[in-house]
């Protein structure tokens, strides 16, 4: 996790979005909902339930992209989002 009372994970690495999406949809076997242009993920942030507050964490952290299950405050600010 980011700390130690966080929800979310960040991992670093060298993959566009699409690439990404593609690996997501592999994993989960659904296509997901991706908001936000194609371009190089630095780093990569995560969270196992829908924790859509805590995509302000995973900014402030760095996170090029935020994969959770909720959109909701992700489309409100036209951040780079995976569902």
């Amino acid at each position: 996790p980011i700390d130690t009372k966080s929800l979310i994970w960040i991992a670093e690495s060298n993959i566009e979005l699409d690439q990404l999406t593609t690996q997501v949809q592999q994993a989960t076997d659904r296509e997901p909902l991706v908001i936000g242009e194609n371009r190089p993920m630095k780093q990569i942030a995560w969270c196992t339930g829908a924790a859509q507050g805590q995509i302000n964490k995973a900014q402030a952290a760095g996170a090029d992209v935020y994969i959770s299950g909720d959109k909701g405050l992700a489309v409100r600010q036209g951040r780079r989002y995976m569902i």
